[in-house]
């Protein structure tokens, strides 16, 4: 994208492209819990949420976590381990920290102001602060996210590649009306729905005529090519005693703050550090759980002993485990590996 002039926007874009795009949205649009009179709170949660989570998911998770920490001065109330705890099954809990830095900043020193207000708190980039912008205040921004910068690369008949968002912010920002907050959500809806990055229904899409790249959409707005999944060999022993499985809270940054079973560094055999005991002679159990650029491949062996950490009720645990360690009780529970 270096080099180019600044790609030129639809002579029709503010007299009819818009008019017809946001009239599509407000026919055709999903009906989600977030767009209902968002206010910055709404808007800062579901979108931290929706970074690297589903729809579908979210929109199960959404109104909980709401009811659980209805505002900024609530969830700065609790602690890091409340937040994370109930943030469990979402993943990328660096979120959830997030979240709760960013709303004890908010009640210590109010609402920031703009879109460079807004990226000054904790978890808020580019895209998250012009939503909220957007979205909760009513402002003028352009908030693009991987549906938005698709759409828009077509529509402009852009390639893909670094550059594209600047490109896109350099055509569409001085176009953008006063209010953007149904626009955006317009060009998310059109994204998701019609113009998507395989088998886009360009027969359906109410601005094709606007569109540049309609002939070839796949030729544009390409996406850059995702680093190769890294398969790690992870070996976690299950401490059991009485019926009670031995934990401890993971330091690491993928998992940072979540708890879970010992673990023998570099996936090796053997028993990890503070932990003595007997290896029952079943085979370990194995699994694989997949993280969005890594995959564990899991090793699974049943330790009777005892060892450095906290003690919990494997049916009723009174922490927040990791997605990998839920699993592994999962099997051990279902297994008969912890009866009695």
């Amino acid at each position: 994208m270096r080099g180019t002039n600044v790609p030129r926007m639809p002579a029709q874009w503010d007299g009819s492209v818009i008019p017809r795009l946001v009239a599509w949205y407000r026919q055709a649009g999903r009906d989600l819990p977030w767009r209902h009179q968002p206010t910055p709170y709404q808007v800062v949660v579901s979108e931290l949420m929706l970074q690297q989570t589903t729809v579908a998911t979210a929109l199960v998770r959404y109104p909980h976590f709401l009811q659980v920490f209805p505002d900024f001065g609530t969830l700065a109330a609790a602690s890091e381990d409340e937040v994370v705890a109930e943030w469990a099954g979402l993943g990328y809990y660096q979120r959830a920290r997030h979240l709760s830095r960013l709303a004890r900043q908010v009640s210590a020193h109010g609402l920031p102001s703009g879109e460079t207000g807004w990226q000054a708190l904790p978890g808020v980039g580019p895209y998250t602060a012009a939503a909220i912008v957007a979205f909760a205040e009513g402002g003028r921004a352009l908030a693009i996210d991987v549906n938005v910068r698709r759409v828009l690369a077509r529509m402009l008949a852009l390639p893909g590649g670094r550059g594209l968002d600047r490109a896109i912010r350099q055509a569409v920002a001085p176009r953008l009306p006063m209010n953007s907050g149904e626009l955006n959500q317009a060009l998310i809806e059109l994204g998701a729905l019609i113009c998507r990055p395989s088998r886009p229904d360009c027969a359906s899409c109410p601005v094709a005529t606007a569109c540049a790249g309609r002939h070839q959409p796949q030729a544009y707005g390409r996406a850059l090519q995702r680093p190769p999944v890294q398969e790690v060999a992870v070996h976690l022993v299950a401490v059991r005693r009485a019926g009670r499985l031995l934990v401890r809270q993971r330091t690491t940054r993928l998992l940072e703050g979540l708890w879970g079973l010992p673990e023998v560094a570099g996936g090796k055999d053997g028993l990890p550090p503070g932990v003595e005991g007997r290896a029952i002679p079943d085979p370990p159990l194995r699994f694989t759980h997949a993280f969005t650029h890594r995959r564990w491949r899991v090793r699974l062996s049943v330790v009777d002993g005892d060892g450095v950490g906290r003690w919990i009720d494997p049916l009723s645990p009174d922490v927040a485990l990791a997605g990998p360690d839920r699993r592994a009780v999962g099997k051990l529970v279902a297994g008969g590996y912890l009866d009695g």
